[in-house]
């Protein structure tokens, strides 16, 4: 099993299949296998979100290393008032925030926050 890797190559040699992974640093290696599941997911962006201002997207403090939103306990991002749930907050909250069970957790913190700022204001 690998993790973190990116397929940049994939060939049969016989009965078996051949694939070329870069990994963290580029670094690459060639895996011989009988079978291959790739679970290959997909890479959180969020400028890819054009819903939100250029200038919106420029201010969201973000994980290192993740694409993601930095996201305090509320699920509130960097710009106050925006929040963030799902996929965005698993690598803040973990991931089983990109599950339904996970709805559940996030709605009541994400709720008490926001019931929070209202009162403040």
């Amino acid at each position: 099993m690998r993790t973190s890797r990116r397929v940049v190559r994939a060939e049969t040699s016989g009965a078996a299949v051949r694939l070329t992974v870069a990994g963290p640093g580029g670094r690459t290696e060639v895996l011989e296998a009988d079978h291959v599941l790739a679970a290959t997911g997909y890479r959180l962006d969020l400028d890819a979100l054009s819903f939100l201002s250029s200038q919106v997207r420029r201010a969201l403090r973000r994980v290192p290393g993740s694409g993601a939103p930095h996201l305090g306990a509320g699920f509130e991002s960097s710009v106050p008032g925006l929040y963030f749930v799902g996929s965005l907050a698993a690598p803040m909250f973990g991931p089983m925030m990109r599950f339904v069970a996970g709805t559940s957790y996030a709605a009541t913190r994400l709720a008490r926050d926001a019931v929070r700022r209202a009162a403040a204001s």
